[in-house]
């Protein structure tokens, strides 16, 4: 298991402890989905550090995407700022610049990884559903359209490996949405 499969494999067994540790206190399981920002962050920190020389564009839009993704949550925001400063933002249009931003920068990354996915065999072109699916969830913002675009990209991730190793960033992705979408579904 290369370091980056252990940083991802990681992250998402952190948030499962801590939802197992919750069980057994509490005894019901509550996977902590308002967490996944942060996890994603600082999965993404590190494989900046590590794959800076070699794919400095690819993990750099990695890291700006989890960098708008925290930015846009709510409760990013409401351990920082008081209630009344929240509500501002909840009902503002902050949070929603910062959605849009994620949303453009993770259809770059999508195009960037498709792009070279595509290329090299054409045949392989029917994974353009997946930005076209993510596209027209975040119109109404539709959850599970989201999360079926984001795991559809963690299965392509997992089978053609663009950009090796930092695919598996989309396998986080794609982990991370899938257990938030579990979880509200529950």
């Amino acid at each position: 298991m290369i370091r980056e499969e252990r940083a991802v494999l990681l992250g998402v067994l952190t948030l499962i402890g801590f939802a197992f540790l919750v069980f057994l206190e509490f005894g019901s399981f509550i996977y902590p989905f308002p967490l996944n920002e942060v996890v994603f962050l600082i999965v993404s920190i590190q494989f900046f550090i590590w794959n800076q020389k070699q794919f400095r564009l690819i993990t750099g839009l990695f890291l700006c995407s989890a960098l708008s993704a925290l930015m846009a949550s709510e409760f990013f925001w409401s351990l920082f700022v008081d209630q009344e400063t929240w509500e501002f933002l909840y009902h503002g249009i902050c949070l929603d610049i910062f959605k849009l931003m994620n949303l453009a920068i993770t259809l770059i990354l999508i195009f960037f990884s498709l792009r070279t996915v595509i290329s090299n065999v054409y045949s392989r072109s029917w994974t353009l559903i997946i930005p076209l699916t993510l596209f027209i969830s975040s119109a109404p913002y539709n959850p599970i359209l989201e999360t079926i675009a984001y795991v559809g990209m963690g299965i392509v991730a997992i089978i053609w490996k663009p950009f090796a190793p930092t695919h598996q960033l989309w396998v986080l992705l794609a982990g991370l949405y899938a257990m938030k979408l579990a979880m509200l579904l529950i």
